[in-house]
């Protein structure tokens, strides 16, 4: 299991962010997440909506890589401006 705490930016859509984050964080570029729900964490500071997915990998994801992504990466400006 994976646990990835990210950040929904602006104009952007929690299933968006969550396949935009998980390709920048671990480099794995995964489809159709599903949605398991969602909870407003109540805190001093303004309130946080956290999100909840089901992300399945590939069978064939190795079980150890490493993964960098550089400005230049044209995944990663993809998924963070589609369009």
């Amino acid at each position: 299991m994976l646990i990835i705490d990210i950040g929904v930016e602006v104009g952007d859509d929690p299933t968006g962010a969550v396949v935009r984050e998980t390709y920048e964080e671990c480099g794995l570029v995964l489809a159709e997440p599903v949605y398991l729900g969602s909870f407003e964490w109540q805190t001093d500071a303004p309130s946080l909506i956290r999100n909840f997915f089901w992300l399945q990998v590939p069978i064939d994801t190795a079980d150890h890589w490493e993964h960098r992504v550089s400005p230049d990466d044209a995944l990663a400006r993809a998924l963070r401006h589609p369009g």
